[in-house]
């Protein structure tokens, strides 16, 4: 029972909804959490159907916009809040990020990444969660956000380092395939049920 009141009451916001974050609020809210925040402020495009939620009827949207009209369709309970933005260096995160709350890092922009890791490193509790995905593979980093020695080790061994050494930049419409997209939201999802029980 306390987990699952933790659940329903501690806030999360997953930054960036891309091929792992467009999926991870109807995820989230399936296994209870109701307050959630998505940051986003792209728009839907042909190339985003193969790896997101998105399909034709979306094209041309935005993203934050069709994931409400989503999560209105499926009738998914709860405090859901949909901002359009950009996360840079301009932007300011902070007002978004409350403390003892799960952030999730969806973003595929090293400077974005680093505006969220530090704000989010700031709020003294809480969890941040790190997903980066490739064209078939992937990789998730769990941090504690109250674990000043796990936040400094993280930033300096793999915060701006590429976890895959043969790794290349590729275009969006090569970056991964659904497949991979959902093995990041069940790590996400496990990361999360784990941090509240």
């Amino acid at each position: 029972k306390e987990a699952m009141a933790r659940i329903e009451t501690t806030p999360l916001t997953i930054i960036g909804a891309g091929a792992v974050g467009s999926g991870l609020i109807i995820s989230l809210a399936k296994i209870g959490v109701k307050k959630i925040k998505i940051i986003d402020y792209d728009t839907v495009s042909p190339h985003n159907y193969s790896n997101q939620i998105f399909g034709k009827k979306h094209f041309g949207r935005k993203k934050v916009d069709c994931i409400k009209e989503l999560c209105d369709f499926l009738g998914l309970d709860g405090d859901f809040e949909f901002i359009d933005a950009k996360v840079d260096e301009e932007y300011e995160i902070a007002d978004y990020l409350v403390k003892d709350q799960v952030i999730i890092m969806a973003v595929d922009s090293m400077e974005a990444r680093k505006v969220i890791f530090d704000q989010a490193s700031l709020l003294g509790n809480g969890l941040l969660i790190d997903c980066r995905i490739g064209k078939s593979k992937a990789t998730g980093f769990t941090l504690k956000l109250g674990n000043a020695l796990q936040l400094k080790a993280f930033e300096k061994f793999y915060m701006f380092k590429d976890t895959d050494p043969d790794a290349e930049q590729a275009s969006c419409t090569e970056k991964t395939y659904k497949g991979v997209a959902d093995w990041v939201n069940q790590y996400v999802v496990n990361s999360v049920w784990a941090y509240f029980v």
